[in-house]
């Protein structure tokens, strides 16, 4: 990493949209600056059969999930018991793997507040296997990222990842891992890299054309957004549930994380938007994501920040107003 991530400062958040989705890196970066892809390697990375490790998802939920949205290149799923059990099998030179991830400099204590030595970082990791060694019967290798989905996670399951290195049973902790959204993601992904893109996760901005579209249409938000802290203690009520969106004068709707998940995997032809926030570690990022095809139209990162706050939904009003004006 060029910096640490804690010590990423944005500039000042414009207008501007460059197709990039924040909470989803596409890249050979993961964190610290974006690097695009070099010359031919999306090709390379087309030639490939993915390999997608199922770890808390319904199987054939997710392979059906992947049929509808997955086009880059051939894939297979399998389970992470199956994968712990046969690396040799899938970590080879012709094969790119997905699977959920986590790095850590530091053990988080259970209040959630973290050592100053480190920070850990819970993700969806897409990469590609070189340079595969066996010695002593370990693998070794070079992991040449293509994509990365940030995860936002209580306190608690920070500690239960750390200690048991899975995330099957963490689907209520982990609020921003639930298929709807997964395949919104992956969406995402398999476009960008069809279109020979790249995106970064931190970074800010809209799609005027778009927001505009919030002036008449509504805008799902998770109850999960009024309900749970991502700091301290695992549930925070805020009493009024409006008191977020007291500064969004537009439409919006209060919606379970279940029926949000149902309407995005339903499908259909009908553009819906809702809203994510997504905090990693010290870092605040929002976004507005279209159901239908997985595009955030609306993203705004900061850092040295933990909860959603009635500005930010008073920011991405402003954002709207200004769309309108153009």
């Amino acid at each position: 990493m060029k910096k640490t991530l804690l010590l990423l400062m944005l500039s000042t958040f414009t207008s501007f949209f460059n197709a990039a989705n924040a909470q989803i890196s596409v890249g050979r970066s993961m964190t610290g600056r974006l690097e695009e892809f070099r010359k031919g390697q999306i090709d390379v990375i087309k030639s490939k059969t993915s390999i997608f490790i199922n770890d808390g998802f319904n199987t054939d939920e997710l392979e059906a999930v992947l049929k509808q949205v997955w086009t880059i290149n051939p894939y297979k799923v399998i389970t992470t018991e199956e994968f712990n059990k046969n690396e040799k099998l899938y970590l080879i030179v012709d094969n790119a793997i997905g699977k959920m991830s986590k790095t850590t400099g530091m053990k988080p204590n259970g209040n959630g507040v973290g050592s100053t030595t480190g920070s850990t970082y819970v993700y969806f990791k897409y990469f590609y296997p070189t340079s595969i060694k066996e010695k002593e019967g370990t693998l070794s290798y070079a992991t040449n990222n293509v994509a990365a989905v940030f995860m936002s996670c209580t306190p608690k399951s920070m500690n239960k990842i750390y200690e048991n290195k899975s995330f099957e049973y963490l689907q209520e902790d982990i609020y921003n891992y639930k298929l709807g959204y997964f395949k919104n993601y992956l969406q995402y992904i398999n476009n960008l890299l069809l279109n020979n893109g790249s995106s970064w996760a931190y970074d800010s901005g809209y799609d005027e054309e778009k927001l505009k579209e919030l002036e008449t249409k509504t805008l799902y938000v998770p109850k999960y957004l009024n309900t749970k802290s991502l700091i301290g203690n695992e549930y925070n009520t805020l009493g009024n549930p409006e008191k977020l969106l007291k500064k969004y004068p537009y439409k919006y709707e209060w919606i379970s994380d279940e029926e949000l998940n149902k309407k995005i995997l339903e499908g259909g032809n009908e553009e819906f938007y809702y809203l994510l926030y997504t905090k990693v570690n010290s870092q605040k990022m929002v976004t507005v994501t279209n159901g239908m095809n997985g595009d955030v139209i609306y993203k705004n990162y900061t850092t040295m920040t933990y909860e959603l706050k009635p500005k930010d939904l008073g920011e991405l009003a402003d954002a709207i107003k200004k769309s309108l004006k153009k």
